[in-house]
This record gives C-alpha cells, sequence and structure tokens, in this order.
C-alpha cells in the first residue's frame, strides 16, 4: 500500500494540525471538578466534523462521550478511544 498520499498530506497541513493540539492543551479540562468537560467535547466534536466526519456528542451520567464516524466504505474499521 502505497501511503505516500497520506503523509504528503499530512506534512502540508502540520500547522494546523499542531495548533488544534496546542488549543486542546490550553483548554481547562478537569474531570474531578466536572471544570470544561463539556466544553472541551465539544470541541473534539467540532474538530471531527471540520475533518469531514459525522460527529455526535452523547451526554451520559458521567463524562460526555464524543463519537465520531468517517465512512470510506474500507473493509476494515479503526476504533480510537481517548
Amino acid at each position: 500500500m502505497d501511503r505516500s498520499k497520506v503523509f504528503n498530506q499530512i506534512d502540508r497541513d502540520i500547522g494546523s494540525h499542531i495548533e488544534r493540539v496546542r488549543e486542546l492543551v490550553r483548554h481547562i479540562s478537569v474531570s474531578p471538578e466536572n471544570r470544561g468537560i463539556l466544553s472541551c467535547a465539544s470541541l473534539v466534536k467540532k474538530y471531527l466534523e471540520e475533518i469531514g466526519c459525522k460527529a455526535r456528542l452523547v451526554e451520559t451520567k458521567g463524562n460526555p462521550v464524543v463519537y465520531g464516524e468517517y465512512d470510506v466504505g474500507a473493509d476494515r474499521t479503526v476504533l480510537v478511544y481517548m
């Protein structure tokens, strides 16, 4: 499998990727104090939507869950849990 297109895309957009990580790291999100959890989850949802994912925020009894899906019709599925 030729991954050069993927790596070229990453290299081309590296600045925006780094800025998104910086924004997430700066965002207050303290689970034991319930500070900023919902707004941080909303930010992650926004990022997923910006790259073309179907995304939704699922509220639970605890912290919210962000669910994103990007279907390219592949035989395999990747799940990322953070």
